[in-house]
């Protein structure tokens, strides 16, 4: 008995391993790596939840301290929701919409003539967090007001550079590994 026992577990033991072998990496697929455990974000000047990365891969910003930043962790959305909100109003930033659904989360704040848009969804086991800062445009302006500084009345987004709006690329939503099913 005590053979078949050692047997047995010869053969076992090298299949175990190399079942094992294959589970290297659970997120080996998910191209949002190369996270950075920053702690403040750049646009608002604040503190984000604690366990949340800052990812550059997913990110862009202006010199005028406008633009993107993409947070992921292991919190969840509403965790992620009540702490970013009480940072905020600590700091000055004033809630002015606030929506919901299921555990998607979209949050405006407004600081003097700033406003941040923060959008928070759940991916897979991660919580995503993106912020969006930029400066309030002026009563009347246009969507190319958004894209440029040129508001002398022809449409920013047209020149050779660029073509017409019509002929814009489309934007691409990305689901960084995970497959996102319909709610």
């Amino acid at each position: 008995m005590k053979k078949i026992c050692l047997v047995a577990q010869i053969i076992l033991f090298p299949l175990i391993l190399s079942a094992c072998a294959g589970m290297d990496g659970l997120f080996n697929r998910d191209p949002l790596t190369g996270g950075v455990n920053s702690g403040t974000s750049r646009l608002l000047g604040c503190q984000v939840p604690a366990g949340m990365q800052y990812f550059p891969s997913h990110s862009y910003s202006e010199d005028a301290g406008s633009g993107l930043e993409t947070w992921r962790g292991s919190l969840s959305p509403a965790s992620a929701g009540l702490n970013t909100h009480h940072t905020l109003k600590n700091d000055g930033w004033q809630l002015r919409l606030a929506l919901h659904t299921g555990e998607r989360y979209f949050y405006l704040y407004q600081k003097k003539d700033r406003y941040a848009a923060i959008v928070i969804r759940p991916q897979g086991i991660t919580t995503i967090m993106e912020i969006w800062v930029g400066d309030a445009l002026p009563d009347g302006a246009d969507l190319a007001s958004g894209y440029s500084p040129d508001t002398s009345g022809i449409n920013a987004m047209e020149g050779e550079e660029y073509g017409s709006i019509e002929e814009s690329p489309s934007v691409k939503e990305e689901t960084w590994g995970v497959e996102e099913r319909e709610i």
